[in-house]
């Protein structure tokens, strides 16, 4: 009999623990069962039995310490146990599977479970409660033993009561305990939860092997403080910071207190005053092993502007030497910070560029011309041969298609484009017939294609006779691989994609094409 049927012979009502585990779950067990390493000490069933029971005892019931609270507070914690708020800790983000779920498939399996620290060391904390801290402290921390810890911690998306405050801070205290023991650290939460990062981690010992540190949560998480927290972390390679709510901070004290020995990634919002614009690029300049860059501009104040046109701030050389991809987003009214960082920069290994504008529809378009000088000014300084291209703006698209045969953009293998005027691009990618010069022909190393929101309506099936006109035109001319392309009109993506599969030429080109209203 298979371990599936044993199991639905004594319970048919139950799928068996094997098949409730996460796929990645199962791969690692097995993995694990073949290749585990001399331990330093056996496990035996009792201790094994021991920790189990001792899991479901602390999984299931509140801690003592929840008894000596008063009665308002109880009342408190009974509120926020509902049914969209239900605390866990487990091993993956997207599936709740625990360790202690192997345990219950055999005896092997069980002294395996306890035998594997590797099982214990990524931690994914799904809200706050108080037996979180009983777990973590009994349970994961040790049976982790001395392994590298992966921890993820996603707090509740409600205020805080008072119980869970306290809760809140012993469990970042028992984590902090273990600071030496971090590879990386992610912390995601869209309310502010009364407390800065640094008063949730302090005391934290030296990190002397954190790689990675996310944040996704509020603004106000990012102020001063956060600079005290993360010199202690002298071994990151990977930073990112994303606001989730609140007003609009200028993040450069915590950028001013990042080590520069090792990051390699740095990903952040910006809210700039004009005199921050000097350190925060002196700053960027000391990353010299920086190797992906993304900025994401905001206005710190509403209605600030920085100023009205080039050469106004003080220009600093923020030179990033190995630096490779480079993303830059602006909002509406923050462009002139996004401009002043294409003024300043110089990355001479760049292949992988972003720009990501929101310039208002009918707006006044001198900024947008002044952000497309700026841009081909920092390609030319910095001689790179780009090898993908994104560019999205709908209200600002013109001043892209003359971009195209600058020599930094003509290398491109990948293009994507959201875009109003399509029909521009398309046209201008379109060879005519095969006696064209190859110098007349735009962006020869194209391969992959995704046009977010095409709208072509002048012409018919105007994409796919585009992507035909390409196939084997010239040897000097790459064939197109791929193409994605996302359609406001149902009807038109009907036609396009009819229009398609009646090409034979472009039976070997992959096709994605998508609805969107």
């Amino acid at each position: 009999m298979s371990l599936q049927d044993h199991s639905n012979a004594a319970n048919p009502f139950s799928d068996p623990p094997i098949l409730r585990l996460a796929n990645e779950t199962l791969i690692q067990i097995f993995d694990y069962a073949v290749h585990l390493p001399v331990l330093a000490g056996p496990v035996t069933l009792d201790s094994a039995e021991h920790i189990s029971s001792l899991y479901d005892e602390l999984n299931h019931f509140a801690p003592p310490t929840a008894l000596h609270q008063t009665e308002g507070e109880e009342e408190e914690l009974d509120d926020d146990d509902d049914d969209e708020y239900t605390p866990s800790i487990s091993s993956h983000a997207t599936h709740r599977t625990t360790p202690l779920l192997l345990s219950h498939v055999c005896k092997t399996w069980r002294r395996l479970t306890f035998s594997a620290p590797e099982l214990w060391s990524t931690i994914y904390i799904n809200g706050i409660s108080p037996r979180m801290f009983m777990l973590l402290q009994k349970i994961w921390l040790p049976n982790s033993r001395t392994r590298l810890l992966d921890l993820t911690i996603q707090g509740p998306n409600l205020s805080l009561s008072s119980v869970r405050k306290v809760s809140v801070k012993e469990v970042f205290r028992a984590l902090g305990k273990e600071s030496a023991r971090w590879r990386s650290l992610t912390v995601k939460s869209s309310v502010p939860w009364g407390f800065s990062l640094h008063e949730l981690f302090c005391p934290v010992g030296p990190a002397a092997h954190l790689e990675s540190f996310s944040i996704y949560a509020a603004s106000s998480w990012l102020t001063p403080s956060a600079d005290k927290l993360v010199k202690g972390f002298a071994t990151l390679r990977h930073v990112e910071l994303t606001k989730t709510g609140g007003m609009n901070v200028d993040c450069t004290r915590f950028i001013v207190g990042l080590s520069p020995a090792h990051l390699t990634t740095l990903k952040l919002p910006l809210a700039l005053e004009s005199r921050s614009h000097t350190r925060l690029f002196t700053t960027l300049s000391r990353f010299g092993c920086l190797e992906a860059l993304q900025v994401e501009f905001t206005v710190l104040r509403p209605g600030e502007r920085l100023h009205s046109g080039r050469g106004l701030l003080e220009e600093v050389t923020v030179h990033l030497p190995v630096m490779k991809k480079l993303t830059l987003i602006g909002t509406h009214g923050s462009h002139e910070s996004l401009i002043s960082l294409l003024n300043s920069l110089d990355a001479p290994s760049l292949s992988d560029l972003s720009i990501r504008t929101r310039f208002p529809p009918g707006g006044d378009r001198s900024l947008a011309g002044i952000l497309f000088t700026s841009l081909k000014e920092m390609l030319t300084r910095s001689k790179v041969a780009l090898r993908t291209f994104t560019f999205v703006d709908a209200n600002n698209d013109l001043h892209l298609y003359p971009l195209l045969t600058h020599p930094s953009i003509s290398t491109i293998e990948e293009l994507e484009v959201r875009s109003t005027h399509m029909s521009i691009l398309l046209e201008r990618l379109k060879i005519e017939d095969s006696e064209t010069p190859v110098e007349w022909i735009a962006l020869p190393n194209l391969v992959h294609l995704r046009l977010a929101l095409y709208d072509y309506r002048p012409a018919f099936c105007a994409l796919s006779k585009m992507v035909k006109s390409r196939q084997g035109v010239s040897p000097c001319v790459r064939k197109i691989r791929s193409v994605e392309a996302t359609f406001c009109d149902r009807d038109q993506m009907r036609s396009e994609r009819k229009f398609w599969d009646e090409q034979r030429e472009l039976e070997g080109v992959e096709r994605w094409f998508y609805y969107r209203s």
